[in-house]
This record gives structure tokens, C-alpha cells and sequence, in this order.
């Protein structure tokens, strides 16, 4: 059955909506990137963890996401259960207004379709309504004839994801 946008969106709102704010903020991941090839001080850490407070993660706006690409690959297993909604939803909302796709959905699809070791220590942390919902995303990614590029979904919806979609 293929999805509407707004039926993808719906699924991945009510699968996520009782997450809990994590303990690692979007910005303070995007920090420990930073710590490659530079020293991080203990004000911005602050500064980053203040950017961040909010209490439900339809509430992180949009620009946070867009500023912290590089989060996905640093942050903690409850960090990517709070925060992968927003992302997932940006990039839908990207792809629709710029009529391709993005960095940040670029990232997402990534983190969700590359399912090694690391990112199965966060996927694994998911719900199976949570899962229900990445399928049903990348379902609609994988059946957009405008998006041929993601070519590693229809191998990790065989491999994985499809079976939550059941």
C-alpha cells in the first residue's frame, strides 16, 4: 500500500510521541565531532545543552537539525530515539519543498539502512511501533520515483525493516 506524506508523518508522530528528552542533546553530539580536530570547552557544552531544552521532540526546530547533521553518528542510543523523528520528518519536509533530497535525509537514511554494529545499538533501543514507522518511511523514500539514489533501502527493508511494516 503506498503512503501519503502526511499518513508517513502521522505514523512516525504517534510512534514517537511519549519519547523522553535524552541525556545527550543534538548539539552537544554535533560538539563531539567538533572534538576531532579541535578542543571543546565546558561553556559551549553548556551553551549547547541550553540550545536544546525542550520538552517534546516536535518542539526541536528545524534549523537545530540542519546545524547538527554529524549528531546521528555521535549521539547516545536515547539521543537517537528522541531526536530520529525530527530528523526523519525534516527530511520529508525537505524533500517535498526542494523537490530532491538532502543532507539531512541523506544522513537519516544512512543511519537507518546501514545496519552495522554501531547503529544497531540505537535501532535496537526502537519499539516495534517505533520500527513500524521507520519501515513506513522508508517505504515511501524507496517508492518515490524522484528518489533513486537511496539505493541501500530496498536491502535493508529486505534484510529488516519490512517485517515491522507486517
Amino acid at each position: 500500500m503506498e503512503q501519503k506524506l502526511s499518513q508517513v508523518i502521522k505514523a512516525i508522530e504517534e510512534a514517537f510521541d511519549d519519547v523522553p528528552f535524552p541525556r545527550t542533546t543534538v548539539h552537544e553530539a554535533e560538539l563531539v565531532d567538533d572534538t576531532t580536530f579541535r578542543n571543546v570547552t565546558d561553556v559551549e557544552i553548556e551553551k549547547a545543552i541550553q540550545m536544546d531544552k525542550v520538552s517534546h521532540w516536535n518542539e526541536v526546530q528545524f534549523e537545530h537539525l540542519e546545524e547538527c547533521e554529524a549528531a546521528l553518528s555521535h549521539i547516545e542510543e536515547d539521543g537517537f530515539k528522541f531526536y530520529i523523528p525530527a530528523f526523519m520528518i525534516l527530511g520529508l519536509k525537505k524533500l517535498v519543498v526542494e523537490d530532491e533530497g538532502s543532507t539531512t535525509l541523506d544522513q537519516v537514511v544512512f543511519h537507518l539502512t546501514h545496519l552495522d554494529v554501531y547503529t544497531s545499538s540505537k535501532i535496537c533501543q526502537l519499539n516495534d511501533p517505533q520500527k513500524k514507522s521507520v519501515c513506513i518511511f522508508l517505504r515511501y523514500l524507496n517508492n518515490l520515483e524522484n528518489v533513486d539514489y537511496y539505493t541501500d533501502i530496498p536491502k535493508s527493508l529486505e534484510s529488516y525493516w519490512d517485517k515491522f511494516c507486517e
